[in-house]
């Protein structure tokens, strides 16, 4: 009951009911919010704050939540669920969090979403493209601080970007553009090794230059 629960259309991952966002775990006290659970539609969970800092991390594909698993033993114990392919690991965050984003690794390949506050995660029905949602992985969602998840060193992480330092302007336009200095590729074998980011030098040259002749005037 310290979760807020939404009723989805069959083979749908979007609510119909206005503000759902919104909702808070007195949704859950309400039997008529409880009869519209038991229809036969797809069910979704509030995530983050409305449910007590529920979260969960969406993978695209199977090979990607394994690996991410390996690195995090005491959530390869958590509740897991699947749609299509990959899965969902639930996580109940214990403090500060970040919001929802899209997860890609260093070559712009996504791999999967963080969700928390503000989104929602489909746990229960039939997927749009014909096939159940299951639950892969039976338990309670493990409880641990965000900064206790473990992430594979290839991924680029949005809440890891570096904040500008004050009068490093150019720098932090760089990175925006380019990305950061040195990055982190994964070669066959699965051996991470780090590379030159070509880019981000290229663009600095002419970002000095500009800084000297303005300084020169």
């Amino acid at each position: 009951m310290d979760a807020v629960l939404l009723p989805l259309p069959k083979g749908q991952k979007r609510p119909l009911l206005k503000g759902w966002q919104k909702f808070t775990v007195e949704k859950m006290r309400d039997l008529g919010y409880l009869k519209k659970l038991n229809i036969g539609g797809n069910i979704g969970v509030l995530l983050g704050s409305p449910s007590g800092g529920l979260c969960s991390i969406d993978f695209d594909d199977d090979e990607q939540l394994e690996r991410f698993l390996s690195l995090n033993p005491k959530l390869s114990e958590s509740l897991r669920s699947k749609g299509k392919r990959g899965g969902n690991v639930w996580v109940k965050v214990d403090g500060e969090y970040p919001a929802s984003c899209p997860i890609k690794t260093i070559e712009g390949n996504p791999v999967g979403e963080w969700r928390a506050t503000g989104n929602q995660t489909v746990i229960s029905g039939v997927h749009p493209e014909g096939m159940s949602y299951q639950i892969t992985q039976e338990a309670p969602p493990t409880t641990l601080p965000f900064d206790a998840i473990i992430w594979p060193e290839d991924l680029v992480l949005p809440w890891k970007r570096e904040k500008a330092k004050p009068g490093n302007a150019a720098d932090a336009e760089l990175r925006e553009r380019f990305g950061d200095p040195v990055v982190f590729g994964l070669r066959k074998g699965g051996r991470f090794i780090k590379a030159v980011n070509q880019g981000y030098w290229a663009g600095l040259y002419p970002a000095c230059s500009i800084a000297v002749a303005t300084r020169k005037h």
